[in-house]
């Protein structure tokens, strides 16, 4: 235990304050419903291009995390083409956990799906974006 003014701080291994600990919590729990939210935006979306087939849409998930998503039908295989911004729309840098977290939801969404990492937009070059396509029969 240390003493400092005003307080007391239960010293943990590492250096770790209970008031840290309880904060790091916190900041955990916020994160969790963000990339929940996130989520369902993400899939949300989805579902709106699968319904718009051929006509990219794009938003901003929780007005955070630009993302733009495009449904092709290719000789029998439905393609769906999904970009993450690496930068929030503040300009800020997105973690890479937070898209792996999105994109696994996407694939776990299209189980049967050929899940591919690509560096291509079918409407050209996308800078700042990572991309997945998903082929379903």
């Amino acid at each position: 235990m240390m003493r400092t003014p005003g307080s007391l701080i239960f010293m943990r291994r590492g250096g770790c304050s209970r008031r840290r600990m309880t904060g790091c919590a916190i900041a955990r729990k916020q994160s969790s419903v963000c990339s929940r939210a996130l989520t369902a935006g993400l899939l949300q979306l989805v579902a709106d291009a699968l319904s718009r087939r051929g006509t990219e849409l794009a938003a901003d998930l929780g007005g955070y995390l630009p993302c733009r998503v495009l449904v092709l039908d290719s000789g029998g295989v439905e393609e769906i083409w999904c970009a993450l911004s690496g930068r929030a729309a503040d300009g800020t840098h997105v973690r890479d956990r937070l898209r792996d977290i999105l994109f696994a939801a996407l694939e776990n969404r299209f189980p049967d799906a050929v899940f591919e990492v690509r560096s291509d937009w079918p409407a050209g070059q996308v800078g700042w974006w990572e991309v997945v396509r998903l082929g379903l029969r």
